[in-house]
């Protein structure tokens, strides 16, 4: 009887060891800063972003604002959203396999904003209330406010 107990509970350790490796890792989603681009420019920059890491996309739905690419079992699901200031918004969200590459997110993200600091002069980020000391454009154009 109580041989049989202890291979139960060794069998339930196992169990709960397996269980817990083969867990996937989520990532948290990740927000860019807003950007003061137009919408169909903000979305083309997310979409080339992903493509920047020979992603395969899977889906782009401009009317919807979302993007779906995966590499290697990761899936990067993107939602860019038109703010009521005028700003869009966008967020990069990794779901399925994120063990397997877990800067896959952060090479996206950074991709997304070496392409939006090329067009900064013309409206890049929306970036008031921290320490930047360049100009800010202005939301009727690209005129500097300051």
């Amino acid at each position: 009887m109580q041989a049989m107990l202890r291979g139960l509970l060794a069998l339930l350790m196992v169990l709960g060891l397996v269980a817990c490796a083969s867990s996937p890792v989520s990532m948290p989603a990740t927000r860019v800063p807003d950007s003061q681009l137009s919408f169909d420019r903000t979305f083309n920059m997310a979409l080339a972003s992903m493509a920047d890491q020979r992603m395969l996309i899977s889906e782009q739905d401009r009317r919807q604002g979302r993007i779906v690419g995966s590499l290697d079992g990761i899936t990067v699901v993107t939602s860019v959203r038109p703010m009521v200031d005028g700003t869009t918004r966008v967020v990069f969200d990794p779901q399925g396999q994120t063990a397997a590459d877990t800067a896959l997110v952060e090479r996206i993200t950074s991709a997304y904003t070496e392409r939006m600091a090329k067009v900064g002069l013309l409206g890049g980020f929306n970036r008031g209330g921290d320490d930047y000391q360049g100009p800010i454009p202005c939301p009727s154009g690209p005129a500097f406010c300051k």
